[in-house]
């Protein structure tokens, strides 16, 4: 059975053994996490499934992630905005930066599968991040910025 261990953001599986690895997150398949570890994005209920070349697999107990503040503003940014909020074809992100900030940019449906995920480095100013929603099925949707410091700031958006 795989063990899971959590250092921070960061989830780890101990005892894989070389064998194939799938995350998953409230139940469903985090969509690319095969390796053996992962960095959370969002609260839930983390396990991993771990599968030998014979097709056996095995499946963690389940790991309740929680992130306390995740709404807080971190450290270099002094706001952040999302807009137009509903959205139908482009959202932007704008931030006002008080030093360049390199973050990770999720976005998850409400079953919390991500649906974007991209890096990004913001240089200190006003800072503007086009969003491409078109392609997206009318919902609401957390867009999740993970700071290079770990801090983690949240914000909902609807999709018309």
């Amino acid at each position: 059975v795989p063990e899971l261990a959590q250092n921070s953001n960061q989830l780890s599986v101990t005892n894989d053994n070389g064998y194939s690895i799938q995350w998953y997150l409230n139940g469903n398949p985090i969509q690319g996490a095969t390796s053996s570890t992962y960095e959370v994005m969002e609260d839930g209920m983390y396990s991993v499934v771990i599968m030998d070349s014979n097709g056996c697999s095995s499946t963690s107990t389940e790991l309740d992630v929680t992130f306390v503040g995740t709404n807080d503003i971190r450290e270099g940014v002094e706001w952040v905005s999302i807009y137009p909020n509903p959205v139908n074809d482009e959202a932007f992100i704008e931030m006002e930066l008080t030093q360049t900030v390199e973050f990770c940019l999720a976005v998850s449906d409400l079953t919390g599968r991500i649906i974007h995920r991209e890096e990004i480095v913001g240089q200190q100013g006003r800072f503007v991040h086009g969003l491409e929603t078109r392609k997206w099925p009318s919902g609401i949707y957390f867009v999740r910025m993970m700071l290079d410091d770990g801090s983690l700031m949240t914000r909902k958006l609807s999709k018309l």
